[in-house]
């Protein structure tokens, strides 16, 4: 995206969001790239084993406390979200004790291609 020098940081917040909605993404946000007040939260969550085996969140700690260390000079965060919605019925709807519930995540095509993609286009426009 070509930034006119005119443009002022609202109407460019407003036009990154309209283009991540347009694109299919459910949610976006944008915040200044600094430490967030449930980095803590997260971290206790880690170490008390609750992400099972998704040992790549403990990996490389220090990068995700400060995106700035990720990307050198960031000043702001772009943040995206995607529902897991499909045709069927919420697994919450199941109503028979002898079903078993699966995430909703694991019930469509893998969400990190779609969301890659969505967030390649995002960053080209």
């Amino acid at each position: 995206m070509t930034i006119p020098n005119n443009l002022s940081q609202h109407d460019l917040t407003q036009r990154i969001k309209t283009k991540a909605l347009a694109l299919g993404f459910d949610l976006v946000g944008i915040a200044p790239a600094q430490g967030s007040p449930e980095l803590t939260f997260f971290e206790r969550w880690l170490d008390a084993g609750y992400a099972g085996e998704m040992h790549y969140l403990q990996r490389n700690a220090e990068r995700r406390r400060d995106i700035r260390q990720v990307v050198p000079g960031a000043q702001s965060v772009v943040m995206c979200g995607l529902n897991y919605d499909t045709d069927y019925l919420y697994s919450t709807d199941c109503g028979d004790p002898d079903r078993g519930w699966l995430a909703r995540y694991a019930w469509g095509s893998d969400y990190h291609d779609n969301m890659q993609e969505k967030l390649r286009q995002l960053q080209a426009f």
